[in-house]
C-alpha cells in the first residue's frame, strides 16, 4: 500500500473480450470497481487476443 503496509484481500480474475475501441470505457469501468471496493489500484491489463467460440463435437467424432 502507499504506505508501505500489507493487506490481504480475496482476488478475482476477470477476462472480458472487447473491440479496441471500448478499451476506455472497460477503463473508466475498472476505475469505478476500484473505487466502489476501496482499492489503491485495481490490475487493468490489455493483450492482443483473438476470440473464437467454437461449438462443441457430436458425440461420434473423436
Amino acid at each position: 500500500m502507499a504506505d508501505g503496509s500489507m493487506a490481504y484481500d480475496p482476488t478475482l480474475e476477470i477476462w472480458i473480450a472487447i473491440r479496441s475501441d471500448q478499451t476506455d470505457q472497460v477503463r473508466d469501468l475498472a476505475r469505478k470497481l476500484a473505487r466502489m471496493l476501496k482499492q489503491e489500484s485495481i490490475w487493468f491489463e490489455i493483450t492482443n487476443s483473438q476470440v473464437e467460440f467454437v461449438e462443441p463435437s457430436e458425440d461420434n467424432e473423436s
